[in-house]
């Protein structure tokens, strides 16, 4: 999952066999009416967030294999609730399953 979180940061998260952990990135602040380029990563071992081509100093370590147990969907700006909704325009959005 992905969002824009309190302060206007970047929020990772993401569910393995070895549990859901969340990453926020806390130097990553988000400019009202500026566009920004985001990437999360996922590696095997830790979470990571880009902003413009510069990788945040927070990283949240997690192991295994991404979990989709049937039924679930991916989630790009929605938390749980629409009390929690992206308010914005996401653009050329795409899940990779791997770094070329």
């Amino acid at each position: 999952m992905f969002d824009v979180f309190e302060a206007n940061t970047p929020y990772f998260r993401t569910k393995t066999a070895s549990g859901m952990v969340s990453l926020t990135g806390g130097s990553s602040n988000l400019t009202i009416g500026t566009w920004s380029h985001l990437v999360m990563v996922y590696n095997g071992t830790k979470m990571l967030i880009y902003k413009d081509g510069v990788q945040d100093p927070n990283t949240a370590s997690q192991t295994g294999t991404i979990s989709n147990p049937t039924g679930t969907n991916l989630v790009v700006g929605f938390y749980y609730t629409t009390a929690y909704s992206f308010n914005g325009i996401l653009d050329e959005c795409a899940p990779y399953r791997h770094m070329s």
